[in-house]
């Protein structure tokens, strides 16, 4: 009984110095809930311009719409397939039902093809805006300049060479340019590989 009462004082004694403290006007921290979190969140992240933010939107509308064509081709199939399976053999019909499909398939095919041209024109243009960083990160004047601010770093960080170099990519800041060029992924499967040529008659 002593025990306890001896730890209960001790308890009342230090109960202030782990309490949090009193705070009065500008000293509180601000009270946040769910939302005031994520509306941090969103403010602390990269501010994107208005034309950024429009061709987001635009390319997010173009997946949603080629995932819904996409959709109605793949249920179109579904129903020519299963008319082209319970045709007779050999039919009229079944011949009419397989050029449907084909015709089907032909449409497909061209929207992969829309998209690997569109998907190599962005890639063409990252790669023209690659090269000017490159022409610009060749000049004397970069170079020095490069030089200088590395020096200063390598001395900041005792020599080490991979520290100092943390926030550069093989050639210029991360931070930059591009860090590097991106294949185009078309929706609804990747092109397969060209045909083999024919072999030549001997």
């Amino acid at each position: 009984m002593k025990k306890i009462l001896v730890l209960g004082t001790l308890l009342a004694f230090c109960a202030p110095v782990f309490a949090a403290p009193k705070c009065e006007g500008d000293n509180c921290p601000p009270k946040r809930d769910g939302k005031a979190r994520h509306e941090l969140r969103v403010k602390k992240g990269p501010q994107l311009s208005p034309e950024m933010q429009a061709k987001f939107k635009e390319a997010k509308e173009q997946r949603k719409a080629r995932r819904a064509q996409f959709k109605a081709n793949e249920e179109k199939l579904e129903k020519l397939v299963k008319d082209y399976k319970k045709a007779k053999e050999g039919s009229k019909k079944q011949a009419s039902l397989r050029e449907d499909i084909g015709e089907v398939l032909g449409q497909v095919r061209d929207e992969q093809i829309a998209v690997r041209e569109e998907g190599l024109k962005d890639f063409e243009e990252r790669l023209a805006r690659m090269k000017e960083g490159l022409a610009e990160e060749q000049k004397p004047e970069a170079k020095a300049a490069w030089v200088g601010e590395m020096t200063d770093k390598i001395i900041a960080e005792d020599g080490d060479l991979g520290e100092a170099l943390h926030e550069h990519g093989r050639i210029g800041p991360r931070h930059a340019g591009p860090r590097g060029p991106k294949g185009p992924g078309p929706e609804g499967g990747l092109l397969p590989p060209p045909p083999p040529p024919p072999a030549e008659a001997k």
